[in-house]
């Protein structure tokens, strides 16, 4: 009886161990077949992620060059147009400076000829400044320093001010897209502040760290509210966030009423980029 019973067992629990093991070898042969479904993922996940970051490169690069295109086409056309139109009118005003003809309202014709001299002259002024901002510098062949560098001169340069640079633990070379939206970030954030802030000083601080390049534009002006940082009419602050987000990068801005605003750009280094774009 023992020995019957103990074969009676011991075919239980053969059977329980057996069925045990083929449902332990059917979840590995399950968890494997995910396991490689989810690495398939991942690479493709991988894929995309590396195409995303070549096609945010290479928009950013066309819309400098669409930018491009736009300054050329305005300077030469309405430009031109707006230049000769000064240069007839000078002309004319000179024939008529001692014209003594008046309007119904007593006007000389002499006057209106200088209304509409300072008009044009206005007008082109305005359209030059305009210009001047659309056509990005050749920074193709600069390295990150000499990027921030440009920027901050070209802004001092403009408006007389002087900005405080700092910079340190800067890579030796960076995709072409990120110098090109370090570029516009402080051409950006420094005349915000300089038109909006009625800062005394302005801050420019430049670090490389844990693969981002971090700037951070900082002034003591008057500050502005949060909840209206980025509305539609806060298209330098919107046009800011959209370009350094686009590279997946992180855009912050910290502002009190009264004690300044910091603005703060992150961007990624290890971008891919299509060679020759």
């Amino acid at each position: 009886m023992v020995g019957v019973s103990t074969i009676v067992i011991y075919l239980l629990l053969a059977g329980l161990v057996g069925r045990a093991s083929n449902t332990i070898l059917a979840q590995q042969d399950d968890l494997h077949e995910k396991v490689a479904q989810l690495t398939g993922l991942l690479e493709q996940n991988e894929q995309l992620h590396r195409r995303v970051s070549r096609a945010a490169a290479r928009t950013t690069a066309l819309n400098e060059r669409f930018l491009r295109r736009i300054a050329t086409d305005l300077h030469d056309g309405p430009g031109q147009d707006l230049a000769l139109a000064l240069l007839r009118i000078d002309e004319v005003a000179e024939i008529c400076a001692a014209c003594a003809v008046s309007f119904a309202n007593r006007r000389a014709v002499n006057d209106d000829f200088g209304t509409i001299q300072s008009a044009l002259r206005s007008a082109l002024s305005d359209m030059r400044a305009v210009l001047a901002g659309l056509r990005l510098p050749e920074i193709g062949q600069l390295s990150v320093a000499e990027t921030a560098g440009r920027a901050v001169r070209d802004f001092e340069r403009k408006t007389g001010t002087q900005v405080a640079l700092t910079m340190s633990d800067l890579p030796a070379a960076a995709p072409l897209s990120v110098k090109i939206t370090l570029f516009r970030t402080l051409q950006e954030s420094l005349a915000n502040s300089f038109r909006h802030a009625r800062a005394g000083s302005q801050y420019v601080r430049i670090l490389g760290q844990e693969g981002q390049l971090i700037a951070e534009i900082s002034d003591d002006g008057v500050g502005f509210d949060h909840q209206k940082e980025f509305s539609e009419d806060s298209l330098g602050l919107v046009g800011m966030r959209e370009r350094v987000e686009m590279l997946g990068g992180k855009f912050e801005v910290d502002s009190t009423g009264g004690i300044g605003t910091v603005i703060r750009a992150r961007l990624p280094l290890d971008l891919q980029e299509d060679q020759g774009e």
